[in-house]
């Protein structure tokens, strides 16, 4: 089952705000500035200092997590700045550094890049290029362009310690926000080390019970999940709730990714019951302040379906996986990794609930997504190739199974190497299919490799050991 994880980027809020011409949805073709949207006549007659309200309670909104009503509220403060006398081109960047953190926030990555590129164009200080570096990074994480975000984070920290020095709380979002990057990529010690780092900041300048220090404990909780010390991570997530519940509040976007997290880790650790009301916690937060087609509503949908589906209920599973299909399809089109996610774990619950060539046609949907959007050797398409072979398994296709478990071994020989237990369950899967056919010297061939590699990494005497035994034994004369 593939599960969606939640990751809480913590933007940095410098002085000078810094927007572009933004009042605007910058869906603005051929203008990278973006086509401020018609404003009433009133507009033209706001003072600075209701311009300055208007803000204000743009900030506010945003704050609670009211992102779409706080991205109204700044248009209307941004039509009526474009019809003051004298622009300031320091609130200019202000209104694009506002914008930015919102598209952000609402999972526009293209618009949030546009945005930063814009505060990158019109920078007066370090501060106005490091907060750029800093969304950029965001962004292209989101996309999953792991490298790309690194790079603008690196710099962002660079030009952090060179303005600010190393105690600076907003080196500190920096450190988070690489973490944020390697965790993305794979690479969870390196996460969970910038993640400290940024703990370490906090403490020192703005105490135990910040906001930020809650969103460096979730970061780390991700980090242990994703590295299986699913104990760990509840310990992390449940810190940050604590923090965020009493400094959001309980109907705080925030605060629902920590409840969807929380649920992942307890699924993961085979309680279903608790995940279930995890995410049910997390979806109702969601529904309330983000509305019915947010792409993080189809999140608690799709883990809530994969919840349900290990606690037996597949038909509760099946059915929220097509409610998070239609957001993802609705939001991101036809090719979206999330819909492949969706695809895959609608896929699981047919499987077992018996529909065999139900599932198979949802893991070819979801391959041919991961074939086109992820390339031939990612891991996740390892894990369908996998997938797509067990179902065949169980319709007796043999031939199929082991031309798909071999393409997942291939892929996963590539990415970790040739002795990683992911290659030695490959191996397993082999042997057990040519077994089945009655080819006993392949299958002996495969399980004696995965034997080997069990046997070294986690001893003779291990359950996946022992398991590669049985069947050895069975073949043994």
């Amino acid at each position: 089952m593939k599960k969606l994880t939640h990751l809480i980027c913590v933007m940095i809020l410098l002085a000078g705000c810094g927007g572009q011409n933004e009042g605007q949805d910058p869906e603005a073709k051929g203008n990278p500035q973006g086509k401020a949207p018609a404003t009433s006549a009133v507009a033209g007659t706001f003072s600075v200092e209701k311009i300055e309200e208007l803000v204000g309670e743009a900030k506010a909104l945003f704050d609670k997590g009211k992102y779409n009503q706080a991205k109204t509220r700044l248009t209307e403060a941004y039509g009526a700045f474009q019809r003051q006398g004298v622009k300031d081109e320091s609130w200019h960047i202000h209104f694009l550094k506002e914008f930015c953190r919102i598209a952000d926030a609402l999972q526009e990555s293209d618009k949030a890049i546009q945005y930063a590129n814009e505060v990158l164009a019109h920078a007066r200080n370090d501060d106005d290029r490091i907060y750029a570096h800093n969304q950029l990074g965001s962004a292209n994480r989101r996309k999953g362009l792991h490298d790309k975000a690194i790079g603008h984070l690196g710099k962002a920290v660079e030009m952090g310690l060179k303005a600010h020095g190393p105690g600076h709380p907003d080196v500190a979002s920096s450190y988070n926000n690489l973490g944020l990057a390697f965790l993305g990529r794979g690479e969870y010690d390196n996460a969970i080390a910038y993640h400290e780092k940024a703990v370490g900041i906090w403490m020192e300048t703005l105490g135990p019970e910040h906001s930020r220090i809650a969103t460096a404990y979730h970061g780390t909780g991700t980090a242990y999940d994703k590295k299986g010390m699913y104990g760990r991570a509840i310990i992390n997530y449940e810190e940050a709730l604590a923090i965020w519940l009493k400094t959001l509040g309980p109907n705080h976007p925030d605060v629902a990714t920590c409840y969807n997290n929380l649920g992942l880790a307890h699924d993961n650790k085979d309680e279903p019951e608790k995940a279930i009301a995890f995410y049910e916690k997390s979806l109702a937060i969601r529904l309330k302040t983000l509305g019915d087609d947010h792409p993080d509503v189809a999140t608690s949908y799709s883990n809530l379906g994969s919840a349900l589906n290990n606690k037996g209920d597949h038909d509760g599973a099946i059915a929220n996986q097509g409610k998070a299909l239609a957001i993802w399809l609705n939001a991101y089109g036809p090719n979206h990794p999330s819909v492949a996610t969706t695809y895959n774990n609608g896929a699981v619950a047919y499987s077992r609930k018996g529909d065999h060539d139900k599932a198979i046609n949802y893991y070819e949907k979801c391959l041919a997504i991961e074939l086109k959007t992820l390339g031939d050797d990612h891991p996740d398409v390892a894990i369908t190739y996998n997938n797509l072979g067990a179902s065949h398994i169980r319709k007796k296709e043999f031939d199929q199974a082991i031309g798909y478990f071999q393409k997942d071994l291939a892929i996963m020989l590539k990415a970790r190497g040739t002795e990683h237990l992911s290659v030695a369950t490959c191996h397993h899967d082999i042997g057990t299919v040519y077994a089945a056919k009655g080819d006993k010297e392949a299958a002996m061939a495969s399980l004696l490799k995965a034997k080997a590699i069990r046997e070294k990494k986690l001893g003779l005497k291990h359950p996946e050991t022992q398991k590669t035994q049985e069947y050895i034994d069975k073949l043994t004369p």
